[in-house]
């Protein structure tokens, strides 16, 4: 007795386009995620250097700004922003 389903396929009665397509849209998020974490880590590397050189701890101090409830906000927003940026890089790419 096999049921015959309309508008629902299987994985492997899908196209190779559609697979490609979200295995590039996957690679496409890893990547920003991965420059997000290099980004990061290169502020605070450039912080703590800059820093030392003149005398004064950046490094905490930003830290402080970004403990408070306005500096979550901005790193919120910042997240955000990101995440807008890597889907207009998507879109026109395509």
């Amino acid at each position: 007795m096999s049921e015959e389903r309309t508008g629902e396929t299987r994985a492997d009665e899908r196209p190779a386009g559609d697979r490609s397509t979200s295995r590039n849209t996957a690679g496409r998020f890893a990547s920003g995620i991965v420059r997000l974490g290099l980004a990061v880590i290169g502020v605070v590397l450039l912080l703590f250097a800059a820093g030392r050189i003149a005398g004064i701890d950046l490094l905490e101090m930003a830290i402080e700004v970004l403990a408070s409830p306005i500096g979550r906000w901005i790193a919120l927003a910042f997240v955000a922003l990101v995440l807008i940026v890597i889907a207009v890089r998507g879109f026109s790419k395509r």
